[in-house]
């Protein structure tokens, strides 16, 4: 025990909620295992978090593609390149023709 160490059963209830876990280690020694767990509780958390983004991101991407292949874009195949979702109108007559291909499909 250090000499600038006081005896942990002389520790006050106000010390044991006020004082931060490394204010305690360097009054009492005691270990700051709560500041521990609180750390990998945020690693494990965060890890968590990525996991379940990256399943959702893998199956909202595919729910994107075949949305995008039924109601848009007949030429999708998995690239990004028919991703656009623009259809450009130069005639009238092509307007009508994206207008039908799209409500015969719906």
């Amino acid at each position: 025990m250090k000499d600038n160490e006081k005896d942990l059963k002389d520790m006050s209830i106000k010390d044991d909620l006020y004082l931060s876990p490394f204010e305690k280690y360097t009054l009492y020694g005691l270990f700051p295992w709560n500041f521990l767990i609180s750390i990998s509780l945020v690693f494990l958390t965060s890890a968590q978090v990525l996991y379940f983004v990256n399943i959702n991101t893998n199956y909202s991407y595919q729910q994107l593609l075949l949305w995008n292949k039924v109601f848009l874009n007949r030429d999708v195949d998995g690239s990004d390149t028919g991703m656009v979702n623009t259809f450009y109108i130069y005639h009238y007559s092509k307007l009508e023709i994206y207008v039908k291909d799209v409500v015969d499909v719906i």
